[in-house]
């Protein structure tokens, strides 16, 4: 099913969509000059689409899923170096040299430079018009993308959480079944359960067979009147969950396999936390770590 947006065909033959957003957590988002000044990046925009796409390819072979990656998204790791057939640019440039502590839960003042919430972002998207067939590939996974990503620094622990003005959810079921209807348009639904009500929103159906990370579940924590509220408890949940390193280290370096932002239902701010994982077997440390981690933003399982 194509997503119902404005796209435009202009004399240059170029199709064109535009997305408006709205921070609703700070985005510490960094350019160049990252100790000073925030600033919203295609780069790093791009980077997590190409990250969110990947959680949903199913390819157990490395090189053929780079190969696919690189078609969509542009790369020089193939044997054929290629230029996306997608361009991303922003109308307007944001900037911020306001600082948020990152850390709230602690009281630590660790302040570095963010867009502040509320900032209205607007990201158009391209194709040449001989690719306009592509174009309804790259909103499917877009509006993915604005469900359950994240951008930026601390973006898995509820910063730099961004809400598309398309997405208007009154209800818990209204998130569900907005999210059901992506993997719907994905072709993805076979391979995930997907519950309206439950705290634990969906479970993949098999087995992970990927080395790469791909979507296992999605749960939603409790809603609270305000995104200060939600951070400090992704902050406690992070530090009080996370014992033994299993859900994310620095020393070894190793990524969370729960990532967490917020979106706005109704008028509550929610945690929306998603699993992904690889072939790896988890041991029971990890699943400890992630029933505390869940507990402590209101969900039980």
């Amino acid at each position: 099913m194509k997503i119902e947006s404005e796209i435009k065909s202009s004399p240059s033959a170029i199709v064109e969509k535009q997305y408006v957003l709205k921070s609703i957590t700070p985005l510490a988002m960094h350019g160049a000059n990252n100790g000073n000044i925030a600033e919203f990046r295609v780069p790093s925009f791009k980077g997590v689409l190409r990250y969110f796409w990947r959680t949903l390819q199913e390819e157990t072979n490395p090189e053929k899923l780079l190969e696919k990656e690189e078609g969509l998204f542009g790369g020089t790791m193939t044997n054929e170096k290629r230029k996306s057939p997608l361009s991303i640019y922003l109308p307007e440039l944001i900037q911020a040299k306001q600082h948020t502590d990152i850390l709230p839960h602690k009281n630590s003042k660790s302040k570095v430079p963010a867009v502040p919430v509320n900032q209205d972002l607007t990201v158009k998207v391209r194709v040449q018009k001989k690719n306009e067939d592509l174009m309804n590939k790259y909103e499917l996974y877009m509006n993915y993308l604005f469900h359950i990503a994240g951008f930026g620094q601390r973006s898995r622990r509820g910063f730099g959480s961004i809400q598309w003005m398309e997405h208007k959810w009154q209800s818990v079921t209204d998130y569900a079944n907005s999210l059901k209807q992506v993997l719907q348009d994905l072709e993805m639904e076979e391979l995930y359960f997907v519950y309206n009500e439950s705290p634990h929103l969906l479970q993949r159906r098999g087995d992970v067979r990927t080395p790469h990370p791909i979507l296992n579940s999605i749960w939603i924590g409790e809603g609270r009147p305000s995104y200060q509220e939600v951070l400090k408890a992704i902050g406690y949940a992070s530090h009080f969950g996370n014992r033994n390193g299993t859900l994310g280290s620095m020393k070894p370096r190793k990524a969370s396999p729960l990532l967490v932002t917020v979106r706005k239902i109704g008028d509550l701010y929610y945690p929306i936390i998603s699993e992904v994982k690889t072939k790896e077997k988890y041991n029971q440390p990890y699943e400890m770590n992630r029933r505390r981690f869940l507990q402590e933003l209101g969900v039980m399982i």
